[in-house]
């Protein structure tokens, strides 16, 4: 009999795993985001707002007649409700008052003060008074962000208390932060009775684009190409940060820069990193994070004894739509397909063993005239180089494979 999971916030990736390893998904999705796909893909579906009363006990009367195993998403959004559903009805899954402390970016400042780690000068802000006296402390330029964002909405760069004129309204709480310097990176973990296993650390690209945000990641290269005396830094301070943090199990999907005065947290989020990064894990490691988070919740995953070497390298490009035109031009792949102005869904890539030397083109020519595509290129001594920037041709390629 296949176990009963509670999906929030579905997409079609999650749900079709879940099928494929004998769950049986109940898709709760807010109705103004409901994905018809996705909910084709169960049986059971509720078309309601995770903050809806009658939610928890629809779900406690469906429990006591086909019970759960847990409650689990991929969704920003669906995270505290999530720890809701899982603390109502007593089910597996990241404490209520942990994934508060994420998704509220002030507390989780504070914790982090409280126990003296990762110091990072910051102010919560309504005002552009508040905000520029926190400039007047701290400097300029720094960051300022909604104190629930998520996926780089609003977060602004500000270099003068112009940038902050009709942005603050003393209604929507702000979090003012230092400017922070160095490359970026996120860390790929999951966590087993407080031991944590680091399955794959990130360099992310920001775009460039003078009309997006400045802020929007466009590409990732697994493994991050690092020294090896970074990298070694880099894990023990992930591990010290979700100690201090105080989770214990499940995934975690954390953001760092590494500053001139050595790393130092962006943000943390309870669950799998987006943009498709637990391919580039799988790719890198064999471990899939898919899998593991479904194993998790079905109480079946097998703990892991210690953080994998990367076998190989592989990274990820995201083309802005504008003026973008695509071809479908290998038999089998996701379509990429469409006119000038809307990019249709597609990938393409290629992903190389490690060894010496990745012989071979370097161009990744997909069809996608005019932007880029990520590929690898050298692997030296266990760290990866991917060429993330070759101009795209306008020719299928006769080389790599399709992810």
């Amino acid at each position: 009999m296949a176990a009963n999971l509670i999906l929030l916030g579905a997409r079609q990736f999650i749900t079709e795993r879940a099928w494929q390893l004998g769950l049986r998904p109940l898709i709760i999705q807010q109705p103004g985001l409901s994905d018809d796909y996705v909910n084709r893909q169960s049986d059971r579906v509720l078309l309601m707002s995770y903050d809806d009363p009658a939610l928890i006990p629809m779900l406690k009367a469906a429990h006591a007649v086909t019970p759960f195993v847990s409650a689990i998403t991929v969704a920003e959004e669906a995270l505290i409700p999530c720890a809701r559903i899982n603390e109502a009805l007593g089910l597996r899954g990241t404490p209520l008052e942990l994934v508060e402390k994420t998704r509220d970016k002030p507390a989780m400042r504070r914790v982090l003060d409280s126990g003296g780690f990762s110091p990072v000068q910051w102010a919560s802000v309504k005002t552009q008074e508040e905000a520029v006296a926190f400039a007047e402390r701290q400097g300029y330029p720094f960051i300022l962000k909604p104190v629930d964002g998520v996926g780089s909405i609003d977060v602004r760069r500000i270099r003068s208390a112009s940038d902050l004129e009709g942005v603050l309204n003393a209604r929507a709480s702000w979090i003012a932060e230092e400017y922070l310097d160095g490359p970026e990176y996120s860390v790929q973990c999951f966590s087993f009775a407080g031991r944590h296993v680091i399955l794959g650390i990130n360099e992310e690209t920001k775009s460039t684009d003078p009309n997006g945000s400045a802020f929007l990641e466009v590409a990732h290269q697994v493994p991050a190409p690092m020294p090896a005396e970074r990298d070694r830094e880099v894990r023990d301070f992930i591990r010290s940060f979700l100690d201090v943090l105080g989770l214990k199990d499940g995934p975690s999907h954390t953001e760092l820069k590494y500053t001139s005065r050595g790393p130092r947290i962006v943000e943390t989020h309870t669950r799998l990193g987006g943009d498709r990064l637990w391919d580039l894990v799988r790719l890198t490691t064999g471990h899939d994070l898919l899998d593991m988070t479904l194993q998790w919740a079905m109480g079946t995953l097998k703990p892991l004894e210690a953080d994998p070497v990367p076998r190989g390298g592989a990274a990820i490009q995201y083309f802005p739509p504008r003026q973008a035109q695509a071809h479908a031009w290998c038999g089998g792949a996701e379509a990429a397909s469409g006119s000038r102005g809307h990019l249709a869904r597609g990938r393409a890539g290629c992903h190389h063993p490690a060894g010496p030397e990745v012989r071979g083109p370097r161009r990744l020519r997909a069809g996608l005239r005019g932007h880029r595509a990520a590929g690898a290129g050298r692997v030296q001594g266990g760290q990866p180089t991917a060429r993330v920037g070759d101009r795209v041709g306008s020719r299928p390629p006769r080389w790599g494979k399709l992810l």
